[in-house]
């Protein structure tokens, strides 16, 4: 079995004559699911391209943002310490005060035109460079960047594994056709092994899979399953068909909540709440003037702020509370902000989309989009989808380079399509 070249580039099937042509099935679909485990990994080999190197860990990123915001804060509360003679509680709140330009009506104030210079220098470092390491660093953690844009193809890759199993049409895969799956195939496990796997996904112990709540999610992750059913020696205890389909009943009807689109929501709430309920313990407020806190506190208002001491300064549990709520908060609200916005305007920039695609092309777009996958006279498919998205900016023609780069490693022969053996093999 073969894939054409403009279609192994976008995973789509060919289509001539409103039919669709290609391979069997079940190769095609073991193309893009007989190792899924690969995808979610993120890696692919290449010969020293640095653009088809394997992503590197969140955990890079999340170090390098933590360390930038340390500094930075850290350098404020040792400055503001040593200028104007306060403790280090006080000096924190009032880095992140002022460096945020938050600026809270309390008493805590500069003396010296020496530490006014310094904060000017300050809060123009946070609006420069901390302020965006610090929203990368939130947005990453509330959103999932990262496995987002990875996440979406691996569904779509689970779904159309399933459909193509499912050939009963009934939407939940049997024993039987559960082992047709093409990462399955490819194992060559033996009855008691295969049986193993089985239970890793009938998790509600009634004698099929069903796509959402068993399939997807754990699919991409057959190849780990995979190996811990063939090293198993006996079969695990199993759980209950009761605690199972609690289990099912609760990941599939209660996790939505966790998924992307709810996840940055919760945390915000989750964010006032904390500030609502640490004013009216810590502080004695009401809910009002606490939730006047914690909402001006995260939009950078500052327009409700715990009282310093007769001594003139800043208690240490305020202080390093506030610090902290702040150091957070701002950008967790600019992050849920923006996705806000994004909600609003979602349908406009479909339409505009939309008009982009149905714009003919001119004479030169289409000589132009002859030549990004094929090589003859005429327009494919991939061709098409190709130039629509360089049209709109979605890609880069860096990134089509790559991609032709790399099909033509995986092309050994020269031919212009791939085997199965060569779309799969490492």
């Amino acid at each position: 079995p073969i894939v054409r070249q403009h279609a192994i580039f976008l995973r789509v099937p060919l289509i001539r004559g409103g039919a669709t042509t290609g391979p069997p099935l079940s190769a095609r679909t073991a193309i893009g699911t007989a190792s899924l485990s690969s995808v979610v990994r993120s890696g692919a080999d290449d010969d020293g391209d640095r653009s088809m190197e394997p992503a590197r860990s969140p955990l890079r990123m999340y170090l390098a943002c933590s360390a930038i915001v340390l500094l930075w804060a850290g350098a404020g509360t040792l400055f503001y310490s040593w200028i104007n003679s306060w403790p280090l509680p006080q000096s924190f709140f009032y880095a992140i005060d002022a460096g945020m330009s938050i600026g809270f009506c309390t008493d805590v104030k500069e003396t010296t035109d020496v530490s006014r210079a310094f904060t000017v220098v300050y809060v123009l470092a946070f609006a420069s460079v901390i302020g965006g390491a610090l929203v990368l660093f939130v947005e990453n953690v509330t959103e999932g960047v990262e496995a987002a844009a990875r996440g979406t193809y691996v569904r779509l890759v689970e779904e159309d594994a399933f459909r193509r199993a499912n050939t009963s049409g009934s939407g939940a895969l049997c024993y039987e056709e559960f082992q047709f799956l093409p990462a399955l195939q490819c194992a060559g496990l033996a009855e008691d092994e295969m049986r193993r796997v089985w239970k890793k996904f009938d998790t509600l112990r009634d004698g099929v899979v069903h796509l959402n709540g068993e399939f997807i999610g754990r699919y991409s992750k057959i190849d780990a399953i995979i190996r811990k059913a063939t090293s198993e020696k006996t079969a695990p205890l199993s759980p209950s068909a009761t605690s199972g389909r609690i289990v099912a009943f609760l990941r599939e009807n209660i996790g939505f909540l966790c998924r992307t689109e709810h996840r940055l929501c919760l945390t915000f709430i989750f964010w006032l709440l904390l500030g609502v309920v640490w004013g009216m313990v810590d502080q004695g407020w009401t809910p009002v003037t606490a939730l006047h806190f914690a909402v001006s506190a995260c939009t950078t208002g500052g327009l409700t702020a715990p009282p310093v001491g007769a001594d003139g300064i800043l208690p240490a549990g305020p202080s390093l509370f506030c610090g902290l709520y702040c150091l957070f908060g701002v950008p967790l609200f600019a992050v849920t902000l923006g996705h806000f916005a994004r909600i609003l305007v979602e349908e406009h920039v479909i339409a505009t989309e939309s008009r982009a695609i149905a714009r003919p092309m001119s004479r030169t777009e289409f000589e132009f989009a002859q030549k990004l996958c094929t090589t003859d006279s005429v327009v494919h498919l991939s061709d098409f989808i190709i130039f629509q998205l360089l049209r709109q900016g979605k890609i880069d023609i860096k990134i089509v380079q790559a991609l032709k780069k790399r099909f033509r490693a995986m092309d050994l022969d020269s031919s212009g399509v791939l085997t199965l053996e060569q779309a799969t093999s490492k």
